[in-house]
Formats: C-alpha cells, structure tokens, sequence
C-alpha cells in the first residue's frame, strides 16, 4: 500500500504576495499599452534627409502611407523600407525613428546611364528601371537581363574606339549574342559574337589609313570576317569594298 503523499499548504501571506505581484505586473502591461497607443506617438512627419532629383516628396509619402502600420514604438520599419525601395528611382532606403513622432528616411537615387529600347532607363550600375528624363543618353538594346553585361560591354567599347573621337549612340545585344553598334558620326558597324573587344581595336588602329584610302568615311562596317572587314561607303562615293573579308562568322 502507497504511503499517502502529504501536501505543505502555501501561507496566506505568500499567496497573497505572489497575486499582488501579478496584479501589478498586468497593471504595468495594461499602462504600457495604453501609454503607446496615444496620439502623442502617433507619426505626424516624414523626414527626407537629402534632396531629390528624380523622386517627388509626394512618392515618397505615399510609399510610407501604404506600408505604415502602428505608432513611433510599434512600426515596422523594414516594411517601410521595401516599400520605398519598391520606387523604381530608388536604389536604397534607410529608414529610423526620430523623437517623438517622426519618420527619418535617407533615399538614394538612381543615375541614369542610359535609355533601354522599348522604354526605361538604364542606371550607372546595370539596373533596368521603369524613368524616363531629359538627356543625350545611348541607346541599349538587348535580350531581358543583360542591363549589365550591355553596361560593361559600352564602356569597353567606348574606350576602344574613344581615340576616333566618336562616341557609341546605340548599342545592340541580339538574342544570339551578336552585337552591333551605332557611332555619333552615323556610322553602323556589325561585331558578331567573337573576338569583338578585338576585332573593334584592330579597326579602328585602321580606321585612319583606311578613310585617307578611301577618301571617304565609311557609313557601314562589317567585322564579322576572321580575316578582315567590309566596308560600305556613302552613295556618292561608289559601291562597298571589302578588306580581305572572308569566313564571316
């Protein structure tokens, strides 16, 4: 038979400690909760910390009008940051709390480098963005996802051909991966798909000589040849030539 267990009764002035202690911990909870939820912190103001160019004040507001939810203490503020950096001029948000009812953001902006074809823009880093603004920007053109390597491939190019003193006005990526390009003198030039860096460089250590050849700027250039280039000139000055141009590729 089991020895019966033998219980030890609280004293009362332990139980009653334990429910004070309750009571007063509820109570603070309650007043904390109260405390928080009155309009003395509710969000009254959004601070912009640097000037904008391209994002109106007025984007801005929205965009954290829709994202904010709670008062100064209870805001989830990665919430408002992804809301802002869902703009599509914007390349980063930081977002803070500044006492006692404000909104602190500091937004940094896309550079335009480019336009892309079809609409948009194309930043300093490679991003294709939804924009448009005033500029004698180049003109991108290429498969979805190629922002940057079209960026990389530009300012190569440019340098490349930079001593003509020319500069790239259109840029184009085909799906197959051929590029062509389009120089501020209206001259057209087809690079394929291999060697491009250097079939562009051996042409333009041509270019010189080939023009005092000629006598003529070509309008059209062909470097898809292993073995050379071919050349279209203006109408007036007769039919295209080839510079030992075969095995196209």
């Amino acid at each position: 038979m089991r020895a019966p267990v033998a219980y030890q009764a609280l004293p009362l002035y332990k139980l009653a400690t334990a429910l004070y202690l309750s009571a007063a911990v509820l109570l603070l909870y309650g007043g904390a909760v109260w405390v928080l939820h009155r309009p003395l912190f509710a969000l009254k103001k959004v601070e912009i910390v640097h000037p904008l160019v391209h994002i109106s004040t007025a984007e801005v507001r929205r965009a954290v009008d829709g994202s904010v939810a709670g008062n100064f203490f209870t805001i989830d503020l990665p919430a408002v940051q992804r809301a802002l950096e869902a703009l599509p001029w914007v390349a980063g948000a930081r977002v803070s709390r500044l006492w006692p009812n404000t909104l602190r953001v500091v937004l940094a902006e896309r550079t335009p480098y480019a336009r892309w074809q079809g609409g948009g823009l194309v930043s300093d880093n490679g991003t294709v963005f939804a924009g448009d603004v005033p500029g004698d920007f180049p003109l991108f053109a290429g498969p979805t996802g190629s922002g940057q390597e079209m960026l990389d491939s530009y300012r190569a190019f440019q340098n490349i051909v930079a001593p003509l003193g020319v500069r790239i006005t259109e840029l184009d990526l085909s799906a197959r991966q051929a590029w062509r390009m389009t120089w501020s003198d209206g001259t057209e030039l087809a690079l394929g798909r291999v060697d491009v860096p250097a079939r562009l460089a051996r042409f333009v250590a041509l270019y010189g000589p080939l023009v005092a050849r000629l006598n003529a700027k070509p309008v059209y250039v062909d470097l898809r040849y292993a073995d050379g280039f071919a050349v279209r000139l203006p109408a007036r000055t007769g039919a295209a030539r080839a510079a030992s141009g075969r095995n196209k590729q």
